[in-house]
């Protein structure tokens, strides 16, 4: 995998880039896995990501599922063998009737940032709105197929995402099998809410195109944001989620939120050197310090952060 860092990741606007995207290229048995401890909600979810094509292989590809070790059950997002859309919940015998809903539009410009969403919830009454999906901000509502299910006696049916001991992963499934080729950016589940496309983006007013904003909620027990801000390669679910880069050229306070999963994040703090004398024999500056540690968080809780500010 190839972490992109800002500028390299363009859509077609030329002047709105996507700052961060992970590669994943197909050939090379890429992906990002992770296997929860605990269940989320299984019923009412949402997740969101920007997606770019790499290719068009003729082949299904998963952008992110969540998978039995055997993979006899399993919910998957993706694209099929002909470019649509897709939101599929596989079920082994007995587990209840499969689920389905997939796009009739094709997506087959490589050259293009696509705006993904699926939002299950499957409480609702109505059938079509136990599944929704969107793209680039606006809600499908014309599918090549639509299939979810009655709900088994007593209850509503639960998904496989926010299981606990299903591997969860992005780029392929958990056993190596259906890999996407092309690039993700902005991937984020929330865990527990059926959000909506302004929760993670708007309409630019110069050139009228969809583009990413910063969510604001809360994420849930399994939710997740991957900003893939690292200056490293992510080789892991964990590493895309945990590196984060905040900088700042003046004194500067700022709140984070440490991630699902995140109990210790690394620290380097870098000052700016001092000016040199100036003219032909000018003296140089001087070296800036630094600052760099491990610091024990707790998954979920906020923190202030403020550099520059002078003291210890």
């Amino acid at each position: 995998m190839t972490l992109l860092q800002s500028g390299l990741a363009k859509s077609l606007a030329e002047d709105y880039t996507i700052d961060q995207s992970l590669r994943f290229d197909d050939g090379s048995d890429d992906s990002l896995k992770r296997t929860p401890g605990v269940s989320g909600n299984q019923r009412l979810w949402t997740w969101s990501g920007w997606v770019k094509r790499g290719s068009l292989p003729s082949a299904y590809e998963h952008i992110f599922s969540a998978t039995t070790a055997s993979n006899s059950t399993s919910s998957i997002i993706g694209f099929t063998n002909a470019d649509e859309f897709r939101y599929y919940e596989y079920r082994d015998s007995g587990g209840g009737p499969d689920i389905k809903a997939q796009t009739s539009a094709k997506y087959r410009d490589v050259g293009a940032w696509y705006h993904f969403m699926v939002v299950a919830d499957t409480a609702q009454v109505t059938n079509t709105n136990r599944i929704k999906m969107y793209v680039n901000g606006e809600q499908v509502t014309a599918f090549g197929s639509y299939d979810t299910f009655v709900a088994p006696s007593g209850g509503t049916l639960d998904t496989h995402i926010n299981r606990s001991a299903y591997v969860h992963t992005v780029g392929e499934d958990q056993a190596g099998d259906y890999p996407f080729d092309g690039y993700v950016a902005e991937m984020y589940l929330i865990d527990g809410q059926a959000l909506t496309p302004s929760d993670f983006g708007e309409t630019d007013s110069d050139t009228n195109q969809w583009k990413p904003i910063e969510y604001d909620g809360s994420y849930g027990t399994n939710g997740f944001y991957q900003k893939y801000a690292a200056t490293e390669l992510a080789n892991s679910f964990e590493d895309a989620v945990k590196y984060t880069v905040e900088s700042f050229t003046t004194a500067e306070t700022t709140s984070w939120t440490a991630p699902s999963g995140v109990t210790s994040v690394e620290y380097l703090v870098i000052a700016g050197g001092g000016g040199g004398g100036g003219g032909y024999y000018g003296g140089g500056g001087g070296a800036g310090g630094y600052l760099t540690g491990t610091l024990a968080v707790t998954p979920s809780s906020s923190y202030t952060v403020t550099v520059g500010a002078g003291g210890a």
